[in-house]
């Protein structure tokens, strides 16, 4: 999928792992909108009580609008925690 409008952090994180550009719904305080704030990417995840049709429209006309800058932020982030992850198993393969 090019887009996904997700309510539920797992569906957001997975379309993420995927590529997908993704338009966030915050059901709790933090859960959806930490993932989406640590790709400098929180424009783009509304609070569930907050949702309004025009503003959900707005929100994804401006992610379309911004597809470029949202997917190059998203596989720099997916290269870094990759790059993260594979240090981390080299710290544990020492240790042991």
């Amino acid at each position: 999928m090019d887009y996904v409008v997700g309510t539920r952090f797992h569906s957001v994180v997975f379309a993420q792992g995927m590529g997908s550009s993704v338009h966030g719904h915050r059901l709790r305080r933090q859960q959806g909108y930490g993932i989406m704030a640590d790709m400098d990417l929180s424009d783009y995840v509304i609070p569930i009580d907050q949702v309004t049709g025009e503003g959900l429209c707005a929100m994804f006309d401006s992610l379309v609008a911004h597809d470029e800058k949202v997917r190059s932020r998203l596989r720099g982030w997916l290269v870094d925690a990759a790059t993260r992850r594979d240090e981390m198993v080299q710290s544990l393969r020492s240790a042991i």
